[in-house]
């Protein structure tokens, strides 16, 4: 776990130091508040003189009851908790980007407008055991993709290191590959069927009959796809790039 401070000097001087690096044996909450106290105390700093902390959205940090904001909040009620700024200035991009966008398609009669249309929409991570996850990435992806380009094309030039400005070019140039557009359709298509029915497994109660039948069904539904879905899909990521231009 790594380890930075941000802190007024003597001189009135707003500095951001790296004060190290902590090996912990798990991520739980309670093991990296332990490192943090420990850390601090080698620096002769104390949680009581923390009056902010930030972090990615991860529930093991800002979780309202159990994350590391709530553990520190416990003996510091100063440490007032904020999303990683990095995290969310790009978020507030996205969210701006597409307020515009939508805008602008709504004045130009591409986009209808009525009750439940156009609601926000944020980025969903992938999670590592749920499928579910993946599906919800990809569909917020299609949904977001002008937005996430004008983010990464800010990171590109604007990144805080040469790493992060390295990743988002290259994430930038697989954007600009038929392969990527064809890719994510296919398996947005693909998940959303595999997710109803990983959604209906696990219900409790469920009769055997009627898995085994939604089952025979996704299967069926996949083998279509498979067999017959080839050109359809063409024409939805051929509709999809015509529709998005990168630079």
């Amino acid at each position: 776990m790594a380890v930075v401070v941000r802190f007024v000097n003597k001189f009135g001087v707003v500095r951001e130091n790296f004060i190290g690096i902590v090996h912990v044996r798990d991520t739980a909450s309670s093991t990296l508040k332990e490192a943090i106290d420990s850390l601090l105390a080698n620096n002769q700093l104390s949680i009581k003189q923390v009056r902010g902390q930030g972090y990615d959205g991860a529930s093991n940090m800002r979780g309202k009851f159990n994350g590391l904001k709530a553990l520190i909040l416990k003996d510091n009620p100063s440490a007032y908790y904020i999303h990683c700024f990095a995290h969310q200035l790009q978020l507030d991009m996205i969210r701006e980007t597409k307020k515009a966008r939508v805008e602008k398609e709504i004045l130009e009669g591409e986009t209808k407008m009525g009750k439940g249309l156009n609601q926000e929409v944020s980025l969903a991570r992938a999670g590592d055991t749920r499928w579910g996850s993946h599906h919800r990435t990809i569909i917020s992806l299609l949904r977001l993709f002008p937005e996430v380009v004008t983010v990464l094309q800010y990171v590109k030039e604007d990144g805080d290191c040469s790493q992060q400005r390295t990743n988002a070019k290259g994430i930038l140039s697989y954007f600009k590959k038929l392969e990527f557009f064809f890719y994510m359709h296919l398996m947005g298509d693909v998940l959303s069927y595999t997710n109803a029915l990983s959604k209906h497994l696990q219900q409790k109660g469920n009769d055997l009959l009627e898995a085994g039948n939604l089952i025979n069904e996704t299967k069926r539904a996949l083998n279509a796809l498979r067999e017959n879905g080839f050109e359809s899909m063409l024409e939805k990521v051929t509709s999809f790039c015509e529709k998005t231009t990168l630079r």
